[in-house]
């Protein structure tokens, strides 16, 4: 019997054809959550929001704590672990946040501020992913962490 695969964490750059990307991405395999690497004032991000949204998909925006209720997103990914206490007290209880960590310390810093997941996978070409933290995190963590489809987390990022 094979292991059933981890749910899939997608991260959208701004560009062309963005509904047929996601389109795509989702006809390859659900996703749980969408993250948003664009700016919140894109006027296209209404439509890629509603697509998600429409299917159970979480839809997050990155840094962008102010944008989130306003824009009707689910939560936020902050890139820098020392914004997770400032989002949380901004956003309450009821929207999801979740956090880049490069190292085990803002990991767990993060988590202990209210994180509801850690991405320790890269967003940017020629970024590397530490396989053995997200190793680490999975056996030391309730948590969930994200990785990448080569080093699976919790949730497997994919860039669309």
């Amino acid at each position: 019997m094979q292991a059933e695969s981890p749910p899939i964490y997608l991260a959208l750059k701004p560009g062309r054809n963005l509904l047929a990307r996601l389109e795509a991405a989702f006809a390859d395999a659900p996703a749980s959550a969408l993250l948003w690497l664009g700016e919140a004032q894109d006027k296209n991000f209404a439509v890629v929001r509603d697509f998600a949204q429409s299917r159970d998909c979480a839809v997050l925006i990155c840094d962008a704590v102010d944008s989130v209720i306003e824009m009707g997103l689910d939560g936020v990914h902050l890139s820098r672990a020392q914004n997770v206490a400032q989002a949380r007290e901004a956003l309450g209880d009821d929207y999801i946040i979740g956090v880049r960590a490069q190292e085990r310390h803002g990991a767990m810093t993060s988590a202990e501020e209210g994180a509801h997941y850690v991405m320790f996978a890269p967003l940017a070409e020629g970024e590397t992913l530490v396989s053995d933290l997200v190793t680490w995190w999975q056996e030391m963590m309730e948590i969930p962490c994200i990785g990448t489809e080569e080093v699976p987390g919790d949730f497997v990022l994919k860039i669309v």
